[in-house]
Formats: structure tokens, C-alpha cells, sequence
């Protein structure tokens, strides 16, 4: 039974495996001169000034740029595309407290570590250059309900033939 127990927990696991979603920045639902929050592939994203929306986002001056998933929830920032005059400092908000930054300096994309994983807010602080995508991970709420599910039928399971 502990092996058909075992069973189950790994294969609803395997289902709950992150998905990538490359957020197309470019689809903001505004022309050239924009500002404010909008959502995009799940995501909130929002600004603290204007922006040019061409098939990228471009910034004149410092700005801040907050993003999150728009039904909340955690996610892991995979990677970004950009092209940078001056390094942009990116903070991510882990869902149980704490923080993670890192300094960008180079244009083109920039991949994020393992660190970068179980965010509830990422902030960009970005100087005057532009952004083409951001690509993040999500576990779907689907699988994540099966398999905490799973685990609790399978708690209860054996407290039910301790207790028999």
C-alpha cells in the first residue's frame, strides 16, 4: 500500500512541473505613449511613469516597473531581453519574506538563476534603454491541487491504519 501511496504523490508531482510563459510586452493594450498597469499573458504589470509601446517598451528616464500574477499566486523569473544603456537594479519578493537583487548591465537577454524562484513581486528599476520580453514560470494551480490533494488523502490514509 505505501508503495501505491508513494506512487501516486510522484506521479501527480511530475504534473506539476513550471511552464514558461514568454510575456510579450509589445501587446500592452495601448500606442506609443502608455502608462499604468496592464495585464499581459497573466501578469499585472505595472509602471510608474510613461512609456513608448513600439514593438518594445522604451524608457526616456529612470522609472520603477512592478510585476505580478495578475490571479496572484508564486512564480520564477526566468529571463529577460533587453537593451541597456545603464545597468537596471531587479529586486524579486520571495512569497514568504525576503528578498533577492541583482544588477544588470549588459543589453541583449539575461537569464536569472535558481534564486530567482517562488516570487510573489519582481521590481525592475530601469534607466533609460528598452524592453523586449520577460519570460517567467509558473506551476499551474491545477497539478499543485492534485498533488497537495493527493497528499492529503494519503495523510489521512495513514492515520486511519494507525489508528485501526
Amino acid at each position: 500500500m505505501r508503495a501505491i501511496l508513494i506512487t501516486t504523490i510522484l506521479l501527480f508531482g511530475v504534473s506539476a512541473n513550471a511552464s514558461t510563459i514568454d510575456i510579450d510586452i509589445s501587446t500592452a493594450p495601448c500606442t506609443v505613449i502608455c502608462a499604468g498597469t496592464y495585464s499581459i499573458d497573466g501578469f499585472d504589470i505595472t509602471t510608474s511613469d510613461y512609456f513608448r509601446n513600439l514593438d518594445f517598451w522604451g524608457f526616456d528616464f529612470e522609472q520603477t516597473l512592478t510585476m505580478e500574477r495578475s490571479s496572484g499566486g508564486n512564480f520564477g523569473l526566468e529571463s529577460i531581453s533587453s537593451f541597456i544603456s545603464s545597468p537596471w537594479l531587479v529586486t524579486g519578493y520571495y512569497a514568504g519574506g525576503g528578498t533577492v537583487q541583482v544588477s544588470i548591465g549588459v543589453s541583449g537577454p539575461f537569464n536569472f538563476d535558481s534564486s530567482w524562484q517562488d516570487l510573489e513581486k519582481v521590481e525592475f528599476i530601469v534607466q533609460p534603454g528598452s524592453l523586449d520580453s520577460i519570460k517567467a514560470s509558473v506551476v499551474p494551480i491545477p497539478a499543485a491541487v492534485w498533488l497537495f490533494g493527493s497528499a492529503l488523502a494519503g495523510l489521512g490514509w495513514i492515520r486511519r491504519k494507525q489508528s485501526a
